[in-house]
């Protein structure tokens, strides 16, 4: 049986579920301490990022001279991601992938930072400390967010709570909508 608390670190190295799961996970399904939840939730997705920094590179090299179907695909992946956020690192550098990746909405962690620091040619330790602050803003967020849930859920009920995500669900539709408008 694996220990809850190697569980979520699993789960923080998890592409896609990263710290974003982890903590909720951790506090509320396994009844973790919420230090060590944190901890563990951090130094998982920030390991995460260490590695696909460090091999993304020679992954990247060898898949291309391997495969012309990867060649395209890299190539339209790296020109897609360059046109739509190229004047965002170019105006805030370092500042836009640290919001970028503490923002804790799918496709924004850990995976998708290193990614991003990777296509725009940002030197590897700069990268490594502007995602990790991301992802230690992105955890407390979700932190504060999964706690006030559990607030939530326990003084008014789960009727409340469900109510609470669904308004700030379309709270934040109304704003996309009037986003795309623009």
């Amino acid at each position: 049986m694996i220990s809850p608390y190697i569980k979520i670190l699993l789960i923080s190295i998890a592409p896609f579920a990263e710290a974003r799961a982890a903590v909720p996970t951790g506090l509320i399904f396994f009844h973790l301490p919420l230090w060590a939840t944190f901890i563990l939730a951090n130094l998982g997705n920030i390991l995460a990022v260490f590695l696909v920094r460090f091999f993304l590179s020679y992954v990247v090299n060898f898949l291309v001279k391997i495969s012309p179907l990867m060649r395209r695909f890299f190539a339209w992946l790296f020109s897609r991601t360059q046109g739509n956020f190229k004047p965002w690192f170019e105006k805030y550098g370092n500042l836009a992938l640290f919001v970028f990746v503490a923002i804790p909405l799918p496709m924004t962690g850990g995976w998708s930072g290193a990614l991003a620091s990777y296509i725009f040619g940002m030197p590897f330790w700069p990268s490594i400390l502007w995602t990790s602050l991301g992802i230690l803003a992105s955890t407390t967020i979700t932190t504060v967010l999964t706690l006030s849930g559990v607030a939530i859920e326990k003084y008014f009920g789960y009727p409340t709570l469900f109510a609470a995500v669904i308004f700030c669900f379309l709270i934040w539709l109304i704003y996309r909508f009037k986003q795309e408008k623009k």
